[in-house]
């Protein structure tokens, strides 16, 4: 496979009261083509804003900084114009909240359809007619009907579909999915992984899933980047992940995560303590104070992602299934 995203040294700042809050605090990492990287942490880890960098959509206030490569294009510092040639043509997001992302006044026909009109150039007919194809495609019933009809019209669970057809309509080779599936009950989350599994079926195209519930990948996912405090703590593929997790925090979320062949009475483990709010000029590990098996070190130097045994990566002095030396 071939490198399809390239993000190197990235970085993302929001200025504050109480000094500048890195939100995304040099971060590296390849997506390859074809490939389903889930992205997971607790809220405020990063990586949300590291994907709102790569598609151009980060608040004014943001300041982000680094490089994101499409195919061999920059993607930071485009201009607006220039971030929308690429948005939905060569990479598409489906956001966590589909009613606040659709537009409230324009029938789910209209919006797919501009899509298809802004980025492949079919008349409004043509534009309306794939529409209609598209809403088949991720399953949504009567779909004509659909295709008039408004985004409070439309159910939770037929509003991130319709999400989902907008971000397939110009066959983009990465689609990025945030949380989308969070506000929804555990049947159309199901639903909705599975149409997943189908859009992995194309050899070309990357899906990224950003995630807080590692539970929820386990069956779709290639590879497993885990952040914390704006880095990537760990990077592995699903199954060395799963199996032996080597960054405490890593092991700590899949403790959280209910297992049927758990004990009936048995309690489910937390990880103790908050997230910090932002990595200052603090020196060591942003989880030291969290961690069960910091070293004396963690305190003072702040460890880098580093290749471990041929089981990925991670960022830890003291991985539990690796070198403790």
């Amino acid at each position: 496979m071939s490198t399809l995203l390239a993000i190197r040294d990235l970085r993302v700042a929001f200025p504050s009261a109480e000094g500048e809050v890195r939100a995304v605090d040099g971060v590296d990492l390849d997506v390859q083509a074809g490939e389903c990287l889930a992205v997971v942490g607790e809220s405020g880890s990063g990586k949300s804003q590291l994907f709102h960098a790569v598609m151009s959509v980060l608040p004014g206030n943001a300041r982000a900084s680094g490089s994101a490569s499409l195919a061999g294009k920059e993607l930071l510092g485009r201009s607006a114009r220039e971030a929308n040639r690429v948005r939905g043509a060569e990479i598409a997001m489906i956001f966590q909240d589909p009613m606040s992302s659709l537009t409230p006044h324009l029938t789910i026909g209209r919006q797919i359809g501009e899509v298809l009109e802004q980025h492949r150039g079919l008349g409004r007919a043509a534009a309306q007619g794939r529409a209609l194809e598209l809403l088949e495609r991720v399953h949504i019933g009567a779909a004509a009907e659909r295709l008039r009809q408004y985004p409070h019209e439309l159910s939770g669970g037929m509003r991130q579909r319709a999400m989902i057809a907008m971000a397939l309509a110009c066959e983009p080779a990465l689609v990025i999915a945030d949380e989308p599936t969070t506000a929804l009950d555990v049947t159309i989350q199901a639903q909705l992984l599975e149409l997943f599994r189908e859009l992995r079926k194309s050899r070309d195209r990357a899906l990224i899933l950003i995630t807080h519930d590692l539970g929820t990948v386990a069956g779709l996912a290639d590879r497993v980047a885990v952040m914390y405090a704006g880095r990537i703590v760990e990077l592995a593929d699903v199954e060395s992940a799963f199996a032996r997790p080597q960054h405490p925090y890593t092991a700590g979320l899949l403790q959280a995560v209910p297992r049927l062949d758990a004990a009936v009475d048995g309690e489910l483990r937390g990880i103790p303590g908050q997230p910090p709010l932002h990595r200052g000029a603090a020196p060591g590990c942003a989880f030291v104070s969290r961690c069960s098996v910091a070293l004396t070190r963690c305190a003072t130097d702040d460890p880098s992602l580093q290749q471990a045994s041929g089981r990925g990566a991670v960022a830890c002095h003291n991985p539990i299934h690796g070198d403790r030396s």
